[in-house]
């Protein structure tokens, strides 16, 4: 703004120094004259000189030499050469400060730009890690469901019915939407079922070879890798008790219900059962949960302040008061130095009094433009200031709720 108010106190005092009479005084007008007409005057025969011969009364008085053989009119060229000069010194200057406003905006923008795919790295990589966290939660509950279904139809000698096992989930009451029970009501099931067929398969080979009732040196007979190895070895031992019943063996599960290793049997099986239970009634307020939790929260965050930043750079506007300087500049181009260059090849009498009275106004419209730029200015600077500090403090708000470097590289880290 100073450069601005520098550049209009030059531009009026070159204008009311221009502004005045293109002709000099009437005292210093006199000029030599031609030399043709000083070769001409020293060509008439000298005459004495003597007291002047009295004029007859009545005699005509001589007459004067003409004012336009006296001197010469002033050179417009000069005049519109210096309006263009001062004109186009102030838009040299002008065109500087809007270029220089003009970089800044462009690098602010893309500082924008740049911290916007920023963000939008940071927040897919949280956005990953959270997915990733759920999928680690579900197995993990998943599994806990089934070892707990496992634990409870372990005795039992067929496998139980989908609804039953639906039933007993929703007493649990672990806080998930009855699909996704009936989804491992019907696993469970249906796993029981392939691993109780597989030993089922086995049962007479069993019956025959006394050396392959050990579980160890059944499976590597039998892989069974697509069932899961719990569900099997429970149906495995059942196979083995059947056949020890069928036979009159003795064995630790023919005992009778009340010896020790029968009920230090139920005890184990009972605490077992009664870990699980809790583990799944608090799985909801457990660590895993607190952190998938914490990454949904940090995913919010990081989502919001996206979107600020996003509707940031879609609102981002060039200044009305750059605006209106690069239409000033364009202006005072056109006018003050564009049109004085288009009439100054010109000779005084083609320099009609038209053509000054529109070179004068141009000069005064300039200084009007000026004025009000500066007015303009001032208001949007007065304006900008609240939303610069509005926008400093939006930008140091997302920094504090932004995660923080390391947190994004562990991210990136762990997604990659």
């Amino acid at each position: 703004m100073a450069g601005a108010l520098a550049c209009a106190a030059v531009f009026a005092t070159v204008t009311l120094t221009l502004t005045g009479p293109m002709s000099p005084p009437d005292g210093t007008r006199a000029l030599a004259a031609p030399a043709d007409a000083t070769a001409s005057a020293s060509a008439v025969p000298r005459t004495e000189v003597g007291p002047p011969t009295p004029s007859a009364p009545g005699d005509a008085p001589a007459s004067a030499p003409p004012a336009d053989a006296e001197a010469e009119e002033a050179d417009p060229n000069e005049f519109l050469g210096t309006v263009a000069s001062v004109a186009g010194t102030v838009a040299a200057i002008l065109g500087g400060f809007v270029l220089a406003a003009l970089l800044n905006l462009s690098s602010a923008r893309n500082s924008m730009s740049e911290l916007l795919r920023e963000r939008k790295r940071s927040t897919a990589a949280l956005r990953r890690r959270w997915h990733e966290q759920n999928r680690h939660n579900d197995a993990a509950l998943r599994d806990l469901l089934l070892s707990w279904l496992r634990l409870c139809y372990e005795d039992d000698d067929e496998a139980p019915p989908p609804a039953d096992v639906r039933h007993r989930l929703h007493g649990l009451r672990v806080g998930q939407p009855a699909e996704y029970l009936h989804e491992i009501a019907l696993t469970f099931v249906e796993n029981r079922r392939a691993a109780d067929a597989l030993v089922a398969d086995t049962i007479p080979e069993l019956d025959r070879n006394a050396d392959l009732r050990s579980f160890a040196r059944w499976a590597v007979r039998h892989p069974h890798d697509d069932v899961d190895v719990d569900l099997v070895r429970d149906a495995f031992e059942r196979a083995i008790e059947s056949i020890r019943r069928r036979g009159n063996l003795t064995s630790p599960k023919s005992v009778s219900s009340g010896s020790p290793q029968q009920q230090e049997e139920a005890k184990r099986r009972g605490g077992a059962l009664a870990a699980l239970e809790i583990g799944l009634r608090g799985f909801r307020s457990g660590p895993m949960a607190a952190t998938a939790a914490g990454l949904r929260d940090d995913l919010d965050r990081s989502e919001e302040a996206l979107r600020e930043l996003h509707d940031e750079l879609t609102a981002f506007r060039l200044p009305s008061h750059l605006g209106a300087g690069v239409a000033l500049f364009c202006f005072i181009v056109v006018i003050g130095v564009c049109y004085p260059l288009y009439l100054m090849p010109t000779t005084p009498a083609d320099f009609t009094p038209t053509a000054e009275v529109l070179v004068k106004v141009g000069i005064v419209a300039q200084l009007v433009a000026i004025t009000l730029y500066m007015w303009v200015l001032i208001r949007s600077v007065r304006g900008a200031a609240p939303d610069r500090d509005a926008s400093a403090g939006q930008r140091a708000t997302d920094t504090l709720t932004s995660p923080p470097a390391d947190e994004i590289s562990r991210v990136g880290g762990t997604s990659g």
